[in-house]
């Protein structure tokens, strides 16, 4: 297992998603209000949880298939430089599995 580092204020990541697995670039942007935002890797994992403040984002490197799950619906996904849009309607949860394509 990888040891976490802290990544922020109540934010945990982790240098790597999955022992030897291939991992992609993953930003989560808090582009209509901040929330809340957890990504899990293809296992399962939790690689990132924590609160994005309205226009901040994070950067990760994920292990497909990526789950995003966010209080906010407006928190816009970039998969492997793909931009995902939006996860959902703005002030209300909503979550999304990402495969890069």
């Amino acid at each position: 297992p990888v040891a976490p580092r802290l990544d922020g204020p109540g934010g945990i990541a982790h240098g790597s998603s999955a022992a030897g697995g291939d991992v992609v670039p993953v930003l989560v942007r808090a582009a209509g209000g901040g929330a809340h935002v957890e990504v899990r890797d293809g296992n399962g994992r939790l690689v990132f949880t924590g609160d994005l403040a309205y226009g901040s984002s994070r950067s990760l490197e994920v292990a497909p298939p990526i789950r995003v799950d966010s209080s906010d619906g407006s928190v816009e996904v970039v998969v492997d430089g793909r931009e995902e849009g939006a996860l959902g309607d703005t002030g209300k949860a909503a979550s999304d599995t990402f495969v890069p394509r």
